[in-house]
């Protein structure tokens, strides 16, 4: 793609639950910089049952502090596409949310989402990035330990 320009388009899979404003359902993606994406063309995401569980995620996480109504908002904003969202990890989870609509098979879309949602923790940096490596060494010792033990079992 060059020195971080270049487009592209994504063709929405009809019944995915996406409304998009080109009439042949391509979403227009421009790359701005090596890791930043623009969306040129309008969508919205129109998925009631997603819609109620991102909203029920985000009243349920306590470090948002968000009620009912200003979660809706939240998920509104985020359900029709004309900026960033409010929060990261809501970016994540409505990714993750389109996968399961748009028909991404279980463990292809949660592998996905891992990714991004560590790369979202990683780049937050601080105490996020921290436990981005806590959790890699732990990773690491337990699957040691787990191949160690079965060595030893069948050793």
């Amino acid at each position: 793609m060059g020195q971080g320009a270049g487009t592209a388009a994504w063709k929405v899979a009809p019944g995915a639950g996406f409304v998009v404003a080109d009439p042949e359902g391509l979403v227009g993606l421009q790359q701005v910089t090596k890791v930043d994406f623009r969306v040129t063309t309008g969508f919205e995401f129109k998925d009631e049952q997603v819609r109620q569980r991102l909203i029920d995620a985000i009243v349920r996480n306590r470090k948002l502090g968000k009620t009912t109504a200003e979660a809706e908002r939240m998920v509104d904003t985020a359900c029709t596409f004309t900026g960033p969202l409010e929060s990261d990890a809501l970016s994540d989870r409505f990714f993750r949310e389109m996968m399961r609509c748009a028909g991404v098979r279980f463990l292809k879309r949660w592998i996905m989402w891992a990714a991004v949602a560590l790369r979202t923790r990683w780049a937050a940096g601080g105490v996020r990035q921290a436990a981005v490596v806590v959790w890699g060494v732990l990773a690491a010792a337990g699957i040691s330990a787990f191949s160690w033990s079965i060595g030893a079992f069948f050793g």
